[in-house]
């Protein structure tokens, strides 16, 4: 049955092939009866060949953009960097977040918006060949501090470019403090700094009165130490928005001798400051004062005891500089007659003669009619050559028997400067023999990562070391850490400057008070013998209830078994 079938198969593949080649027969036949045939051979030999080469641009333009790339910004002009090629000419042009193609020639600038940005960069060739090269990046909105008036950390002001942030971001700011020349406003607890502020327009510091608009500005509402310097009343009193300020609110802390008066506040308006009627019973809240004694009563006069009257009135005592190499820096000295007759007052520069420019003299004598001030206006400069060092140098005012000193601590630093330090101290005034931890901000100019050798140093007014570390650390563009140095335990009371300096050249510093601190003795035998007898004590006690659940837990876990039915 199998061959049957394969032998039609093969009848039927000889049948198709007998009928192939009689009609390849019939067209050969056919095609020279007609002469056909013979015509195509003859056309085609007589026939000539002509070739032309035809190039085909399949290819779209090259484009490269380098930036703006897919990343996170901070500043509203942005720059289009890009590079574009072809074997033909090119138009280019970009599209900003879905708006109109605007056409560029080269490089360019553009304003981009806070939030996301989508960046198109568009670039054709003659025969309409097209390439884009798409870009999404986000725009974050920095937040600035106005705060111009209290910029100056000479005099304890807390540098707030370190504290800035971008608006979806949140800073807390402990110790945040404001200063200037004649008083510091040094906020208790944590500040949250969320929106842009003004500290120049609603808030100032003069010399008889602090405000702080906390209606514009509502996150200062909140309790502060306030200290004012060169007073020259008796017996101050604090007034809020014009009323004697309640004990609820103003605690006067101290008034010296020197004319400093410290006192806290519970919230925050306008406070004055004025000498206490001879009617008033008092100040407002509760105070002590040094040098000044008062006695007051209801109906009669107030007896007042003072120290010798100061001639001479000045605005500070201590005057921080930072000097750059071949840059001089202008300085004011501000006097004034504080006696009821005139005076006659020599200044003695002299201490500053290294650092004087042009030719005045570093001695002056000054006559001063009672009450009237002046101001004396000199330069200070470091020559290019200027050694980078730290010194402490001083003026000398004196008047008969009375004698002021300025101290003028003077930074000399190189013109320039390949890092910026901010140093914060977590309290401004430590204890000896305590840890001072203070919070370093670093910030590399340079645009390659370095390691960095940083020396710590504490420093006296003579410009003794106290105490003094070193460590290298590594930086890329910022690193911020928190420093911690021992205060030797019998370090003296008074103002202390620290100094932190990089690779020997960059240097900031910031003053710190220590008070001496007496160590407290060592613990007597009888108080640890106590003590070991307490920890016996509380151990037998844990022993004995850990046995005792051991115990109950196992009574219970028999009963259980007991009252189990067996099966």
């Amino acid at each position: 049955m199998r061959k049957g079938k394969k032998r039609n198969y093969h009848i039927s593949i000889s049948i198709l092939g007998t009928i192939l080649l009689i009609v390849l027969i019939a067209e050969v036949i056919n095609l020279a009866a007609t002469g056909k045939f013979i015509e195509d051979l003859t056309a085609k030999a007589t026939s000539a060949t002509t070739s032309a080469s035809i190039a085909i641009d399949a290819t779209p333009p090259s484009l490269i953009v380098t930036s703006p790339t897919n990343t996170t910004y901070n500043k509203r002009i942005i720059n289009l960097n890009f590079s574009a090629s072809d074997t033909n000419p090119i138009n280019t042009s970009y599209s900003l977040n879905g708006h109109n193609n605007q056409s560029i020639t080269g490089n360019t600038t553009f304003e981009a918006q806070y939030g996301t940005n989508t960046l198109k960069v568009h670039t054709t060739d003659t025969v309409n060949h097209l390439n884009t090269s798409t870009i999404t990046f986000f725009n974050k909105r920095f937040l600035y501090y106005n705060y111009s008036k209290f910029n100056n950390n000479n005099y304890g002001s807390t540098n707030l470019s370190y504290h800035s942030q971008y608006e979806d971001e949140s800073s807390n700011i402990s110790n945040l403090s404001f200063a200037n020349a004649i008083g510091r406003i040094s906020f208790k607890g944590l500040i949250a700094l969320t929106a842009e502020a003004d500290f120049d327009t609603h808030m100032n510091i003069s010399n008889t009165r602090v405000f702080v608009n906390s209606s514009n500005m509502s996150f200062l509402n909140q309790s502060a130490v306030i200290v004012l310097t060169n007073l020259t009343l008796t017996n101050p009193r604090i007034l809020l928005d014009n009323t004697v300020c309640p004990a609820d609110t103003c605690t006067n802390t101290s008034y010296s001798s020197a004319g400093v008066f410290i006192f806290t506040v519970a919230h925050f308006s306008t406070y004055d400051i004025e000498e206490t009627p001879t009617s008033d019973s008092g100040t407002s809240g509760s105070s002590s004062t040094e040098g000044r004694t008062s006695t007051a009563a209801k109906g009669k006069s107030i007896s007042v005891i003072t120290n010798e009257q100061e001639h001479i009135e000045i605005k500070q005592t201590i005057i921080k500089v930072n000097l750059i190499q071949g840059k001089a820096v202008e300085q004011s000295l501000w006097l004034k007659n504080a006696f009821n007759k005139t005076i006659n007052m020599t200044i003695d520069f002299t201490d500053l003669r290294d650092f004087m420019q042009g030719n005045r003299k570093l001695t002056q004598q000054l006559s001063l009619n009672p009450g009237e001030e002046q101001t004396l206006h000199f330069s200070l400069i470091a020559s290019e050559d200027s050694p980078l060092w730290n010194s402490n140098k001083k003026i000398t005012i004196t008047e008969k028997d009375q004698k002021k000193t300025i101290s003028y601590l003077i930074e000399v630093t190189p013109a320039e400067y390949p890092f910026d330090i901010s140093i914060t101290p977590e309290n401004a005034e430590v204890y000896s023999g305590s840890e001072l931890r203070f919070q370093v901000d670093i910030q590399n100019k340079k645009a390659n990562p370095e390691n960095i050798e940083i020396n710590y140093e504490l420093k006296d007014n003579q410009n003794n070391t106290i105490t003094q570390e070193k460590e290298n650390k590594e930086i890329e563009r910022k690193i911020t850490f928190t420093k911690t140095m021992h205060i030797p335990q019998e370090t003296s009371s008074g103002i202390y400057t620290l100094y932190v300096t990089i690779n020997g050249t960059a240097s900031k510093s910031s003053n710190i008070t220590i008070t001496r601190k007496e160590k407290e003795p060592a613990p007597s035998l009888n108080l640890k013998v106590n003590n070991l007898l307490k920890i016996g004590i509380l151990s037998i006690v844990i022993l004995i209830t850990v046995g005792l659940w051991f115990y109950i837990k196992r009574k219970m876990k028999k009963e259980l078994y007991k009252n189990t039915p067996k099966k």
